[in-house]
């Protein structure tokens, strides 16, 4: 089963009716963060997977994923750089040997989810990687919204 989870800010008495309703254009502008399959992510920000799978975000759900991806997100562009040569790698004992600060930074990323998350994610840790980037990187503009009172953040698990 696939998921799409995307968080869109509203204006107060806006509903998601309204974001449907808007061009592609005007929608895209108002996303602020998507996985794809990122489960680990739809449950630690509480998003509800029953009946229409829509959950206004809470700030401070918000704050403490923040804090959890905190330690990691310095290092996500040489992550990323170590996943690809990792998964190019034809065997991966000379890639460790041969890599050895890439290796520490696959390993990093590996122990740090296993300890923070109850999921493996599903299209692998490579993939996870990008989108926990996406989300540190949406991280202070979602807030800015969720300190607004004229605004609302509401998340979609569309599965």
């Amino acid at each position: 089963m696939g998921l799409d989870f995307v968080g869109y800010y509203l204006r107060k008495g806006e509903t998601m009716d309204d974001i449907w309703n808007m061009s592609y254009e005007e929608r895209n502008a108002r996303e602020l963060f998507y996985a794809r399959k990122g489960w680990e992510l739809v449950h630690a920000l509480n998003c509800s997977t029953s009946g229409d799978c829509t959950s206004k975000l809470q700030l401070e759900d918000w704050v403490n994923l923040m804090e959890v991806i905190s330690p990691i997100a310095p290092y996500f562009d040489e992550i990323e750089e170590a996943f690809d040569a990792y998964y190019e790698a034809d065997d991966l004992a000379t890639f460790r040997l041969m890599n050895p600060r890439k290796a520490q930074l696959v390993d990093l990323y590996e122990k740090w989810h296993e300890h923070n998350f109850d999921e493996e994610p599903q299209l692998g840790m490579d993939f996870s990687v990008r989108y926990m980037k996406n989300f540190w990187e949406a991280g202070d503009r979602v807030i800015s919204y969720l300190e607004d009172p004229e605004y609302e953040v509401w998340m979609i698990a569309s599965y």
